[in-house]
């Protein structure tokens, strides 16, 4: 049966949503497959370095976090793509599993990861209580205004729940979901990946004394030093651009296509947090530990070359102390 009106001009604009949104739903179902290889092959491929450095730890907070981010993000795409394609769904189970693909979805996901970079920018700057606390208001503001957005998409989407027409078997569920009222979260996250970005960037310029000149010879700088700023590149880059198309689809499109991200969005998230600890702990060849780990990387660096004058200088990084929790 279906709750479809009898009406034959507002059946045909009825039919006519549904038709697209098949369609939509094929190509969701090819990137979230594409997301969810690429999750299972990247945890197969660090795996030996998660056993050693993870696993055979005590367990603690940044240890949740990392099982979060590794695990969660592949469990909630691989749900995703089970229920897209199951056929005979009702309406009352529609309207709640939208409830959680929004609330469990992106906001919870972006902020724990998120969790995990404050803690990790937070130690860069030896644990400073204002820089801290200027981290955590960041983390309220953002969490917040994806709150306010996605608890409004959640209620209008579940209000428009519908069955397919004509008692069609087609898998899963169909809604009307208003996707632009998601720019209330997405530029606050991008926002912040900018501000991580470039708390990671004025930190390595504040404990070297190196010029833009000296960066031909950064091969031979502290391995913690340039994993730190690597990685922050690289996840901010890779967390701007798929933040970045979001938006655009979301102001390109008025149907549930905006989201046809939404799983590379979790699988990039899910990649760069995990990496983040998995190279500072290869790196430093030291494993989590429950209790508060203090690892100080004193990188005195000597090298030949230009620079300015001098046939050899010796760089010193200072002390910066990574605080595991």
């Amino acid at each position: 049966m279906s709750n479809f009106t009898s009406d034959p001009a507002a059946l045909a604009d009825e039919l006519e949503s549904l038709y697209n949104g098949m369609a939509i739903t094929r190509m969701e179902n090819c990137a979230q497959i594409a997301s969810i290889t690429f999750l299972i092959y990247d945890i197969l491929l660090k795996f030996d370095q998660e056993f050693e450095y993870v696993w055979r730890s005590k367990m603690s907070l940044i240890k949740f976090l990392y099982f979060f981010a590794r695990y969660y993000g592949v469990l909630y795409n691989i749900s995703i793509f089970i229920v897209t394609n199951m056929v005979g769904l009702s309406l009352d189970f529609c309207s709640k599993w939208f409830w959680f693909v929004i609330l469990g979805g992106d906001i919870l996901f972006t902020s724990m990861v998120n969790i995990i970079l404050v803690l990790r920018i937070n130690a860069m700057y030896f644990r400073n209580p204002k820089v801290f606390a200027f981290l955590i208001a960041l983390l309220v503001v953002q969490f917040s205004l994806e709150l306010y957005s996605s608890v409004d998409i959640a209620i209008i989407t579940a209000k428009s729940v519908f069955l397919a027409p004509l008692g069609l078997p087609w898998p899963g569920c169909f809604s009307f979901p208003n996707v632009r009222i998601s720019l209330f979260s997405w530029v606050p996250d991008a926002i912040i990946a900018t501000v991580f970005f470039l708390m990671t960037v004025a930190t390595f310029f504040r404990n070297t004394s190196w010029t833009s000149s000296d960066f031909k010879s950064i091969k031979r700088m502290s391995p913690l030093l340039v994993s730190f700023v690597k990685d922050g590149m690289i996840f901010y880059f890779f967390i701007f651009a798929i933040l970045m198309t979001d938006m655009f689809m979301d102001l390109l499109f008025k149907n549930s296509f905006a989201n046809f991200l939404g799983g590379w969005l979790i699988a990039i998230y899910s990649i760069a947090a995990t990496r983040l600890i998995l190279n500072l702990r290869e790196t430093s060849q030291l494993p989590l530990e429950e209790s508060v780990m203090l690892h100080t990387m004193n990188a005195s660096t000597t090298y030949t070359g230009d620079i300015g004058q001098r046939n050899a200088a010796t760089v010193s990084t200072g002390s910066v102390v990574f605080a595991e929790f």
